[in-house]
């Protein structure tokens, strides 16, 4: 990943609320069919989230898409994490909020999981926690089971939170790990089976029914999909957006919308967003 290489980025999850209620039945919810190709709208970029600043890494929260967090110097170094609330999913966010405890110098950070997640700081995957939702957030164990002589990036969670994705290596790979509940650590780490050798894959998102999946490689965005979450993504399809550098996808739960930054690394980025039909 082009900024990932020498950092990591940031994510938190609230809870839902609002239209985001359908997002937790734990029900597939995709709705817009990507076996085909997904159907892209227009390019919009975000005016309610970017600034004339740097930004990385839109994260829509797992349960919840009417929350987005993100990465921002836009209050000078260093980089810390924004969250921002929309009243619907038509509506555009509001102003982003910067979340206590999670500003580091040497990189970004990562979180998601409510008072639970994970953070990727100093090239390792660390836990973290808060008391309540407006408290700030406390670095915690390090996940010295996953944690590797190179850099770890970008851990994603699963919305259950018993499945996590992140980027490990000096060239960057997706691995996957599960564990049986949110107490126990984590194990049975596989590599995503079409990572390619050289490039550098990261930022592994899904849609809620884990059939399609959105992932950066090299300075592209790539989809794949799948028939069962059972079975291995066998395929991997470029999604052309536009010719610029894109990365740090992430994906709506049932695969309507798709959050993006743009702009090659040592620029201010921005972030974009496309509707897709379904």
């Amino acid at each position: 990943m082009l900024a990932l290489v020498a950092s990591a980025c940031g994510r938190l999850h609230f809870e839902p609320r609002g239209d985001a209620a359908e997002f937790l039945d734990g029900a597939p919810t995709t709705l817009c069919d990507w076996t085909a190709g997904p159907k892209l709208g227009p390019i919009v970029r975000r005016d309610d989230l970017s600034s004339t600043r740097d930004e990385l890494d839109p994260y829509l929260v797992p349960g919840d898409p009417l929350t987005i967090s993100f990465i921002s110097n836009r209050a000078g170094t260093p980089y810390s994490t924004y969250v921002a609330r929309r009243p619907s999913l038509e509506a555009p966010f509001e102003r982003p909020a910067r979340i206590e405890g999670l500003d580091d110098t040497s990189g970004f950070n990562v979180v998601s999981g409510g008072l639970r997640g994970h953070v990727s700081m100093n090239n390792d995957l660390f836990e973290v926690s808060r008391a309540t939702p407006t408290s700030p957030v406390v670095i915690g164990r390090a996940l010295t089971e996953l944690n590797a002589p190179d850099p770890d990036f970008d851990p994603v969670p699963s919305a259950d939170e018993l499945t996590l994705s992140w980027a490990s290596g000096a060239e960057l790979d997706i691995y996957f790990a599960t564990r049986a509940d949110v107490s126990a650590p984590w194990g049975n780490i596989v590599p995503f089976s079409l990572n390619v050798a050289g490039v550098g894959d990261s930022g592994a998102h899904f849609t809620r029914d884990r059939l399609v999946m959105v992932w950066q490689s090299g300075g592209d965005t790539y989809y794949a999909t799948r028939p069962s979450p059972s079975v291995t993504f066998t395929d991997r399809v470029p999604l052309v957006v536009t010719a610029a550098v894109e990365f740090e996808p992430t994906l709506r739960e049932d695969g309507c919308e798709l959050f993006f930054v743009q702009g090659p690394a040592g620029a201010d980025r921005d972030i974009y967003s496309i509707a897709i039909a379904p």
